[in-house]
């Protein structure tokens, strides 16, 4: 027994790190900076579904500014989507998805 907790029971060490872990998630997931930069990917994304192509640039920077989370592969990976669609018509029935 450490510190009260059974290292012999899977379960209650488990709920035990949960219980210490939740209070740390909760305070960041409720922080300014996590709440502004979900603010700027919601945004973003809903462009993308739009199809804004012209305004998804800028969007995209204000979440690369907002970006500590090490996000900038995957913002790599969109910005080179945009660039190819926006090359494109607009597809009135586009689900979002991008077919390399």
């Amino acid at each position: 027994m450490t510190d009260g907790i059974s290292t012999r029971d899977p379960h209650m060490l488990t709920n035990s790190i949960r219980s210490a872990l939740s209070a740390p998630v909760e305070m960041f997931l409720k922080s300014k900076v996590f709440q502004i930069h979900t603010n700027s990917h919601r945004t973003f994304i809903a462009a993308y579904r739009a199809q804004d192509w012209h305004g998804e640039r800028d969007l995209l920077q204000n979440c690369r500014e907002s970006d500590q989370f090490s996000l900038e592969q995957s913002y790599a990976v969109y910005l080179n989507r945009i660039e190819n669609c926006s090359r494109q018509p607009a597809n009135p029935n586009w689900d979002g998805v991008y077919v390399a």
